[in-house]
């Protein structure tokens, strides 16, 4: 024999079972985490790659900049290019800017450092030792050709944490940013360094 609250409570599972009005709210409430790791997925690469685009084109400038030196350069004017590249890159992460000047030699079959200087020190000077893990990344030179090489490197500091939301991984997380420009002076055959002899 059945009692009235359980007729009751019966009645009320089977009206229960029947309605559909809650089902959006439902379905929302299940895909609602994966909408939030998707947009903060989206978010941290598009800023990692906006990052990435703001240091190259910010390191090819100064390259241009200093590719059209029509004298000696000194360590003021490599201070101020510094200067202009965090000013284009405008994140505010710390930054190391390093310029060299190197040389191709046909009697030495080599490639030898003119000079280098990164401002404030941050990054040490360039050798001909190190020239030669980097000549893949050189362009070929006659004998006596010069080429300018600016380097950039910029700690990159993701906006999200690299974290995961129902173990998916998000966002990259910190990361070291780097960037290598190769360019020949433009109007003339040598952009020396002040106080360092200009072969």
């Amino acid at each position: 024999m059945m009692t009235p609250v359980s007729t009751a409570l019966k009645t009320l599972m089977r009206r229960f079972r029947q309605r559909e009005d809650g089902t959006v709210l439902t379905e929302f409430v299940i895909v609602l985490p994966l909408l939030i790791w998707a947009w903060a997925a989206l978010f941290g690469y598009w800023d990692a790659y906006s990052a990435s685009n703001r240091m190259q084109k910010a390191t090819l400038n100064v390259a241009d900049a200093l590719s059209r030196s029509a004298g000696a350069v000194d360590a003021p004017t490599l201070n101020g290019m510094k200067a202009f590249f965090d000013f284009m890159n405008r994140t505010g992460d710390p930054s190391q800017l390093r310029f060299t000047n190197i040389q191709w030699t046909d009697t030495d079959n080599s490639y030898k450092v003119l000079w280098s200087y990164s401002p404030g020190g941050q990054m040490s000077p360039l050798t001909d030792a190190d020239l030669v893990t980097m000549q893949a990344q050189i362009p070929d030179l006659v004998d006596l050709e010069t080429l300018l090489i600016v380097e950039s490197k910029v700690e990159y500091r993701a906006p999200l944490t690299a974290s995961s939301i129902g173990g998916l991984l998000y966002g990259l997380g910190d990361r070291n940013l780097s960037e290598f420009v190769a360019t020949r002076p433009r109007f003339m055959l040598n952009v020396c360094f002040s106080g360092v002899p200009c072969s």
